[in-house]
């Protein structure tokens, strides 16, 4: 959680939560915790650490922050699924104006290129 939080990976950056996470492994007995914390606070603000320290406090009596929100990848804001159909029998949904069963695969024009991308 730590690691997403520094990069952004998958989700929204936040230092002071990642410092937060870091904290808590540390706090935990793990060293190697421990030494990512205290080398990543070489690279954060006074201010980032405090706020870190204050998110880690409401940690330890079960006051645990809100997960960080999911960044998009650019693919996922370009398809609009716009039906699915579960049954006994199948299972269909609609991307694209185009019907898909599971296991099927369509290629979808994407405005990137002519030839579309494949989902």
């Amino acid at each position: 959680m730590a690691r997403c939080l520094q990069t952004g990976s998958s989700c929204a950056t936040n230092l002071p939560a990642a410092y937060a996470w870091l904290t808590l492994l540390a706090d935990a007995g793990d060293i190697v915790g421990r030494t990512e914390m205290n080398r990543f606070a070489l690279d954060l603000s006074s201010q980032d650490i405090q706020t870190g320290k204050a998110i880690f406090a409401a940690m330890k009596i079960n006051r645990w922050p809100a997960p960080p929100p999911v960044e998009i990848p650019r693919i996922e804001k370009l398809i609009r699924m716009q039906g699915v159909t579960i049954s006994s029998k199948e299972k269909l949904v609609i991307i694209g104006n185009r019907t898909l069963a599971e296991g099927e695969k369509t290629y979808l024009n994407l405005g990137d290129s002519p030839s579309g991308s494949r989902v």
